[in-house]
């Protein structure tokens, strides 16, 4: 069952990846983190689909997934700090 949400996720996305480095293209350290954590927030919190993920960021829905997985890894690695 989804999770209902007051947050309008494709406005939110939008919000994220406006500041450009999230949708710089190539393997900077930086923006593969950051859309790595994207990619995990908006599939887990928000419901938005990979191949709508894929679409915005410009990659494969296997790259959104890989990017979701290193995404969940960063995250529990940051909350553990």
């Amino acid at each position: 069952m989804p999770r209902k949400s007051r947050i309008d996720a494709p406005g939110a996305l939008h919000q994220i990846v406006a500041g450009g480095e999230v949708l710089a293209s190539g393997r900077y350290r930086k923006a593969a983190e950051a859309r790595s954590l994207v990619c995990f927030w908006a599939m887990r919190e928000l419901g938005i689909s990979q191949s709508d993920l894929a679409e915005k960021f410009g990659i494969s829905q296997p790259a959104v997934s890989m990017a979701v997985s290193r995404g969940e890894r960063l995250a529990k690695y940051l909350t553990s700090q």
